[in-house]
């Protein structure tokens, strides 16, 4: 299984287990603003010397769907890639 195979097994059981919640809404409304907002600022600090992460539709969905711990990931790929 490729790399968008468990890209999308994650984003699957995140909707999965966001939407058991009694505030399904509320709690991915929440994911997805606190993903944005961690990218913005990932975005903000790399912004004086080399982007650490590009700001393209990919980035934003995965931000948006994964919240804060896909925005982790994307840094520790990025890592990962750069090595």
């Amino acid at each position: 299984m490729g790399m968008i195979g468990w890209l999308m097994i994650a984003t699957g059981a995140v909707l999965l287990l966001a939407l058991m919640r009694a505030h399904a809404v509320r709690s991915l409304l929440l994911s997805a603003i606190g993903g944005i907002a961690s990218l913005y600022a990932v975005s903000t600090v790399s912004a004086s010397g080399a982007a650490l992460l590009a700001c393209n539709a990919f980035t934003v969905c995965f931000a948006a769907v994964l919240g804060i711990p896909g925005v982790i990931g994307l840094l520790l790929l990025r890592m990962i890639a750069s090595v």
